[in-house]
């Protein structure tokens, strides 16, 4: 009893004490302070009215500027003293990076057994049947996959 007594008693103090601080507020903000604060309207730039006549901005002339005088610009480009290397062609450099596989370049025969995927020529297609995993392709010819992860060719 003494308990809930102590917590009603506070709170009512703590809410008078909230009440008194609000109405001290409000009669300091509706009394008339000590200073004059400049008026709203001191504060805005007072707007000059249009002359007559100006409707906007002037229109817009599609003839070039005249230059500014006295303006020198960037020095002339001197030649370069060497010769200029000459024109690569950029499929024969991109042949010269590719490694020479003699294997690849005369096509794989029958019975050939790469050790893993990557080492198949390009352009065919994987076959996923039951039994076994096939790769083949019309220029690649037929690939069968072996238990141990390589490939044999079978046609």
């Amino acid at each position: 009893m003494s308990t809930s007594v102590m917590l009603l008693g506070g709170g009512l103090g703590v809410a008078v004490l909230a009440g008194a601080v609000v109405l001290l507020r409000r009669k300091q903000s509706d009394a008339p302070l000590i200073e004059e604060a400049p008026q709203e309207t001191d504060l805005i730039p007072a707007v000059k009215p249009k002359p007559a006549g100006l409707t906007g901005p002037p229109p817009r002339t599609s003839a070039p500027k005249p230059k500014p005088a006295g303006l020198k610009g960037p020095p002339p480009r001197s030649k370069p003293t060497s010769e200029a290397a000459p024109a690569i062609d950029g499929a024969a450099a991109l042949d010269a990076l590719m490694p020479v596989n003699t294997e690849e370049a005369q096509g794989h025969s029958v019975g050939t057994v790469v050790t893993e995927w990557s080492q198949l020529p390009p352009g065919g297609d994987y076959d996923y049947a039951l039994d076994q995993t096939v790769y083949k392709g019309e220029e690649c010819g037929t690939w069968r996959m072996n238990e141990d992860k390589t490939f044999t060719r079978i046609e």
